[in-house]
């Protein structure tokens, strides 16, 4: 037989409940003093800055919750970075993104463009 609208409906929640589950990733901080300090580096090398507890979501738990899963695929997260100075030297081919140093595509990335 054919199955109902409603059956369809309640796998799909069924499936995204449990995916939503599946990736919760627990909280590292509550607040900024969780945190250690962010060191900076370049012209404010030596310097640092307070730790910064931040709040993520989780892209797959929100894709399949329609970007309405609210609470349930938001975690909080110490930050690693507030901008690309906190990701080391400027040689390190790193760029702040999302509170996270990540290295950036060679293709992008030319050291001797700057000099």
């Amino acid at each position: 037989g054919q199955s109902s609208p409603a059956m369809i409906s309640s796998l799909v929640f069924f499936f995204t409940l449990l995916v939503c589950l599946a990736s919760v990733q627990a909280s590292s901080c509550r607040q900024n003093s969780d945190c250690r300090g962010i060191s900076r580096f370049g012209r404010a090398q030596g310097s640092n800055v307070g730790g910064r507890c931040v709040q993520k979501t989780r892209f797959l738990c929100n894709l399949l919750t329609g970007f309405g899963g609210g609470g349930h695929c938001a975690y909080n997260e110490c930050a690693e970075c507030l901008n690309n100075h906190d990701c080391g030297h400027n040689q390190s081919g790193q760029k702040c993104t999302n509170f996270s140093c990540k290295r950036r595509p060679v293709s992008y990335y030319n050291p001797a463009a700057g000099k």
